[in-house]
């Protein structure tokens, strides 16, 4: 039995997305802000700003994975958009190895809603301060059905920046 971490419900969000259908899967990084100089900004930069990706999950069964980097946090969300008429898990990776299961079904009622043809999911996480940051690897995985897109957006917050 694994060990789910349960969200505090803060309401659902309301993202619009467009399109779906393609082959194959995509593993790709979240895109991370820069500076002037184009290096990667500091780590306080990232709260309270998204970190997301448009997944591409092929045809059946299939897996998709992109790269964050949490930030030292006392909360944070996820947000996910999706068809209505697939079925999604979604969990996080943290670099030393534990893993965050982070959504069971996009059919949970108590986290996602469904707007015309399109799910949306919305679930903030209070787990505590946490003050080691790193790299996160988001996965979805889609249990059946056409191909289709996704979207998944992580944002941490500290106390007082929402």
């Amino acid at each position: 039995m694994r060990k789910a971490i349960y969200p505090l419900m803060a309401g659902v969000g309301t993202l619009l997305i467009g399109g779906c259908g393609s082959s194959g899967h995509s593993i790709a990084p979240a895109p991370q802000p820069k500076t002037d100089n184009s290096t990667p900004a500091s780590l306080s930069s990232l709260v309270g700003h998204p970190q997301e990706a448009v997944l591409r999950l092929s045809r059946g069964r299939s897996t998709a994975r992109f790269q964050i980097t949490a930030v030292p946090h006392d909360t944070w969300d996820v947000r996910i958009t999706a068809p209505a008429s697939a079925d999604f898990e979604v969990d996080a990776l943290k670099s030393y190895g534990e893993r965050l299961y982070l959504l069971e079904t996009t059919h949970q009622r108590e986290v996602c809603a469904i707007t015309g043809t399109r799910v949306h999911c919305f679930l903030r996480f209070a787990i505590g301060a946490n003050q080691t940051p790193g790299r996160w690897t988001v996965i979805a995985k889609k249990r059946t059905g056409p191909a289709t897109t996704m979207r998944v957006q992580i944002t941490f917050h500290r106390p007082g920046s929402e």
